[in-house]
């Protein structure tokens, strides 16, 4: 509607006789139930809550509303002004608050009432409202309700309100339900494969009899009787016709059964592209004792004209459960896809892709994911399609890299970074992508390595940049003799050969050895040589190691001095600060782990980043048991015992740790808060270039995990 037509109509002010009748509304007794459905009799302040006029005016009918309170008073003007088109079925308000005019789209119940809304009136009046008789005819009327008054205006508000929303919601949906439109039935034999193979649990049913062992049972796989050989209750099995792995149970022990949810996918062709559907399956025995397969759909995805769309089933607007568009992200996990239209598909809406040949090589497969990738990785397909499942589905789950390929080259060999010959060996060879680096690395050196050789490395998942750390004084075939000669002498896996040569060097750097001379680099006994070092980094002194952190790390033994403020006595455990440096060199030389030799440690701590505190039992405060580096604030980054490791007994601890955290909140200052703030930044930071350059944990238990990650694990922030 437009307001300047609005403004127009003439006014409708109160009229003498709505005036006296206000006037003398002194209020009105009626009849109440409590909350318990008690009758009681209420005094009301005023008999009608709020007086109407309307009038028809160049086809609006116009509704003045005037309060009681404002009449009394003697004002004639109304509150509100209501127009109405029933022609188009708008309406729209005007209100006049504290002589400002406001327009307002809200129906009669929801306008804004002085003192607070109280049923459709506002506080302390009977539910009544005042019309003449022409202006109540006339709201029946033209707006085709019942009631002539206030209950007359918000029924009819509120149908207009209802079909605006319908339409609105009918608009919205429209779109959804033409694209649900498109997808087909089942196939007919879906059911049947769900049952058999999308839920994996399958059971052989027999009759227990206590005199005499069942022969034959039913096979809800094969879906008939099949021969058994002394069944048990819950006994896992084979069946002797399918050769499923099954589970065996006795008819009249069975009360209840129902198997795992498993998720299930069907892709089906539907017009300009194709639908992945996704399914929860499981199965059940009955009250009537038939063994059920229940199966729901709650997502689907359209592919159509390079673009996706996404579906899931859910509860809409609290109006029906139906299929709702969603932001497409990638679904996150692998299901078993349902495999017999695959070929059909390939031919057609799928033969740009190798996506049937990935299904036929991998019994689960994240669909989306491999869809996703494929489009924006050029060699995934090309690989599957020359049968290299081993590096397209690497590709597909390695995070991306992009200096493995170049992807500006159509050729697979030169997309790869290699020739015609290299891709045949590394295809003859089933390899992945470690095996890629090989032979990336060997094309760049312009040599060739023995297939042996490589084909060595790629079993014990082991790349060119593992061995940085000694390439530079020997060749890639002798560091292969090496580690076979020691896993000879050891019995150790090459992969833990390597860790423990690694971090022998890094060891005879710090003890001041010539690394770079091959009796050093290259020891006969390598494990030997390892303790023996360890015992040569040991052999000074606490005090003399502590007078050459001092002279590199002036601050922190003052730093140490402030710890105090840390201590903390539970009745198990207790936190020890350290007095200083010769502390911490003995905490770390006692538990064998690396704070007293990274310099970053104490350089930390000097900057008041992090500090280094001491777990111990309380029954033996002097006895070294964890090491914690901890944040200003009280955020635990690490705790480490013997060899760098955490145990389980750790987690005994962890109660403890958090009411230390929550204690010591109470003794920070406002300088410590700040630090705190600093070294939760510097921490990310540090996450963010870990996970960027993808370090990795050379030894103990964790060997081999990314290091970020054991550092986020490990995090315990103050909750």
């Amino acid at each position: 509607m437009i307001k300047a037509e609005l403004r127009k109509l003439r006014a409708l002010n109160a009229t003498k006789e709505m005036m006296q009748k206000a006037a003398a509304d002194n209020g009105v007794e009626a009849k109440e139930k409590d909350g318990n459905g008690k009758p009681y009799t209420k005094k009301y302040k005023y008999r009608y809550g709020m007086y109407l006029r309307c009038q028809n005016l160049n086809g609006y009918l116009k509704i003045a509303v005037f309060l009681p309170d404002d009449m009394k008073k003697g004002i004639e003007t109304p509150r509100f002004e209501i127009f109405i088109n029933p022609k188009a079925d708008e309406y729209i308000t005007r209100e006049y608050e504290n002589g400002e005019e406001k327009w307002r789209k809200a129906t009669i119940e929801n306008l804004n009432f002085p003192k607070g809304i109280w049923s459709y009136l506002y506080y302390d009046c009977f539910k009544e409202s005042w019309i003449n008789k022409d202006g109540a005819k006339s709201i029946k009327t033209v707006l085709k309700v019942e009631d002539g008054g206030y209950i007359g205006i918000r029924d009819y508000q509120r149908k207009v309100l209802k079909e605006k929303r319908e339409e609105q919601y009918r608009r919205e949906t429209a779109a959804w339900d033409a694209d649900m439109a498109l997808v087909k039935d089942l196939p007919k034999n879906f059911m049947e494969w769900v049952s058999k193979k999308g839920i994996p649990e399958h059971f052989i049913f027999y009759q227990y009899d206590a005199k005499k062992e069942a022969e034959s049972g039913y096979c809800s796989y094969c879906d008939k009787d099949v021969p058994i050989v002394k069944p048990r209750h819950n006994k896992k099995g084979v069946c002797a016709c399918c050769k499923n792995k099954i589970t065996f149970k006795a008819t009249g022990k069975v009360k209840t059964l129902k198997t795992e949810k498993y998720d299930c996918a069907l892709i089906q062709r539907i017009e300009g592209g194709f639908v992945i559907r996704t399914f929860e399956a499981y199965r059940y025995i009955a009250r009537n004792g038939d063994l059920m397969c229940s199966l729901y759909e709650f997502r689907r995805v359209l592919y159509r004209e390079n673009t996706s769309m996404q579906y899931t089933m859910g509860l809409y607007k609290n109006k029906e459960y139906r299929w709702i568009r969603e932001v497409h992200k990638v679904y996150g996990h692998k299901v078993r896809v349902y495999p017999y239209n695959i070929s059909q598909l390939s031919k057609t809406v799928l033969k740009h892709s190798a996506l049937h040949i990935m299904i036929r090589h991998n019994p689960k497969l994240n669909v989306e994911r491999y869809l996703y990738v494929e489009q924006g990785n050029p060699a995934i397909e090309k690989l599957a399609k020359i049968g290299m499942i081993r590096l397209a589905k690497e590709m597909m789950d390695y995070h991306y890299d992009s200096k493995l390929l170049n992807e500006e080259e159509t050729d697979l060999a030169k997309l790869l970074k290699l020739d015609k010959n290299r891709l045949n060996r590394l295809k003859d060879m089933h390899g992945g992508i470690k095996g890629l680096r090989w032979f990336q690395t060997e094309k760049q050196q312009n040599t060739i390595y023995r297939d042996e050789m490589i084909h060595y490395f790629m079993l014990r998942d082991l790349e060119p940049s593992d061995f940085d750390f000694i390439s530079k004084y020997m060749t890639y075939q002798k560091i292969w003799n090496y580690l076979k000669r020691q896993q000879e002498l050891t019995n150790d896996t090459a992969e833990q050969l390597v860790k423990t040569w690694q971090d022998y060097l890094n060891m005879a750097v710090k003890a001041k050895m010539p690394v770079n001379v091959e009796q050093i680099y290259k020891p006969k006994d390598l494990k030997q040589k390892h303790a023996e070092v360890i015992e040569i980094l040991q052999q000074e002194s606490f005090k003399e190691k502590a007078v050459k952190v001092r002279e590199r790390f002036k601050d922190v033994d003052m730093v140490c001095a402030e710890l105090t403020k840390y201590e903390y006595d539970g009745e198990k455990y207790c936190i020890v600060a350290p007095s200083g440096v010769e502390d911490i060199i003995r905490e770390g030389t006692i538990l064998q782990h690396c704070v007293h030799t990274c310099d970053f440690y104490w350089d930390r701590i000097c900057r008041r980043e992090t500090y280094l505190l001491f777990l111990r039992r309380t029954t033996s405060k002097d006895t070294p048991y964890y090491t914690l580096e901890v944040e200003p604030t009280g955020n635990i980054r690490q705790k480490r015992t013997t060899g760098d490791n955490q145990n389980k007994d750790f987690d005994e601890a962890i109660g403890f740790l958090k009411k230390w955290q929550k204690e010591i909140q109470k003794r920070l200052s406002k300088e410590d808060k700040a630090l705190g703030e600093k070294s939760n930044i510097l921490r990310k930071k540090e996450y963010e270039k870990l996970r960027k350059d993808g370090n990795k944990v050379w030894h103990g238990k964790l060997a081999g995990k990314l290091l970020v990650d054991v550092l986020e694990e490990d995090f315990m922030e103050v909750i």
